[in-house]
């Protein structure tokens, strides 16, 4: 079951995004948004990327991680 199916409301960015640790490990994937989640008392968007091996997982869980579009 793909986690798209359980949450319609996210939205396909349509941009590929590089994402590369400190150690150097990179994974190419597909950026996706909520723009709808509340974290806190603040609304904003958050952001998932969807790898090409089929994993996913949110941007703001990655701490230590280098992001950008390519």
């Amino acid at each position: 079951m793909d986690w798209r199916d359980d949450f319609p409301e996210w939205k396909d960015d349509g941009r590929p995004v590089s994402v590369i640790s400190k150690s150097g490990i990179e994974a190419i994937g597909k950026l996706y948004f909520d723009d709808v989640t509340f974290t806190g008392e603040d609304e904003m968007p958050l952001w998932r990327v969807q790898f090409e091996n089929g994993d996913s997982a949110d941007l703001w869980t990655f701490q230590g991680w280098k992001f950008c579009l390519v």
